[in-house]
């Protein structure tokens, strides 16, 4: 059955909006993976840390789970603060780490969550079909520095016809200037 077949598609649709996280590609799994690789790193290096939970209270600090000493600042300063989070949650787990310690670890942590980001099963293809027909627009919030490797590395630009980050807008969604 092709697309001009499907019951419910209004004639006159010409563009279809769309969620990156969790909705076109799997990012939990990407989290769950990148975790557990980079927490064996940490556990190496710092024996006595048990890797996994220091990472996953950082990503709960990402993701607004934990309460931080840091306020989150506008997307411009998103990396600092991250990194300042990362030093934070360190002494939290009996570590000191140094602002260099802290960066390596977020880059390492980002380097496994990337390599395990990809989309959910017949994603790409239901794009290739899709565009063919409609505009396609993905809209995601979130700082550029955590979306923009996610949409490299799924190749989404190549299968959409625009992508915006909601941390380069001036608002994010669901305020109707993501979708004007």
């Amino acid at each position: 059955m092709g697309l001009e077949s499907k019951p419910g598609l209004p004639a006159d649709l010409r563009a279809i909006f769309l969620d990156l996280d969790d909705t076109l590609c799997d990012t939990r799994r990407a989290d769950e993976l990148g975790v557990r690789e980079h927490a064996l790193l940490i556990q190496r290096q710092n024996p006595e840390v048990d890797g996994e939970s220091f990472l996953w209270a950082f990503m709960d600090a990402l993701y607004g789970r934990r309460k931080t000493l840091h306020s989150r600042p506008s997307h411009k300063d998103e990396l600092g603060w991250r990194h300042r989070v990362m030093i934070e949650v360190s002494l939290d787990h009996g570590m000191k780490w140094t602002m260099e310690q802290a960066v390596a670890c977020y880059d390492g942590l980002t380097a496994s969550r990337v390599r395990h980001f990809d989309f959910y099963p017949g994603v790409r293809e239901m794009l290739q079909q899709l565009r063919h027909k409609f505009k396609l627009a993905v809209l995601t919030n979130g700082p550029a520095c955590s979306q923009r490797w996610k949409i490299e590395r799924a190749g989404l630009e190549e299968l959409v016809d625009v992508c915006y980050i909601g941390g380069e807008m001036p608002s994010q969604k669901p305020t109707p200037h993501m979708f004007e």
